[in-house]
């Protein structure tokens, strides 16, 4: 990931603005184990490991869902038993796992094919949760009280077939 916190920056004179690297892995003896380290090239070390316990059964990133950057935090979608988010805050410096919507499908629809999801940034900075599944999007919002609390809210489903004139295809001679 590129950080430049110059306002003046120019493309091309990236060789002068620092960037920072996050590398995470999961323990392959100790698999409930998620481990993060970040490189800085202003320092050319690595810093502090850090680490978070997961649940069992969460076995590696979704291939098929990109990670997500938005506001401090890098987000990655988690496939096995459960189906979380994982979050690496750059300003704390530290990982946790977000649970999906409740009410959004499982995870096992995906691996079926039967729906994609995708993390994505809201316009206020906060994290949306999106299902497509069939020819129905659903949108959810995770929302804060401000004292650490979040919570998945509903927002739209869209019928993409209402939206779309998708009638019998008619033969033009």
């Amino acid at each position: 990931v590129y950080a430049s916190s110059d306002q003046d920056h120019v493309h091309g004179a990236c060789h002068s603005d620092t960037v920072q690297v996050v590398f995470i892995a999961q323990d392959t003896e100790n698999n409930d184990t998620i481990y993060g380290c970040v490189y800085s090239s202003e320092t050319g070390a690595w810093g502090n490991l850090f680490s978070i316990v997961r649940e069992p059964k969460i076995m590696m990133p979704s291939l098929h869902c990109p990670s997500t950057l938005f506001m401090n935090s890098l987000c990655l979608l988690l496939i096995g038993h459960k189906a979380p988010i994982l979050e690496f805050d750059w300003s704390k410096q530290n990982l946790a796992l977000i649970d999906v919507p409740s009410d959004a499908p499982r995870w096992r629809s995906f691996l079926r094919g039967e729906c994609q999801f995708l993390i994505a940034p809201t316009d206020s900075g906060g994290l949306r949760f999106i299902v497509l599944k069939a020819f129905s999007v659903r949108v959810w919002k995770r929302t804060s009280n401000g004292v650490g609390d979040a919570t998945w809210i509903h927002g739209d489903t869209i019928e993409l077939n209402n939206l779309l004139s998708l009638g019998p295809a008619v033969n033009q001679v």
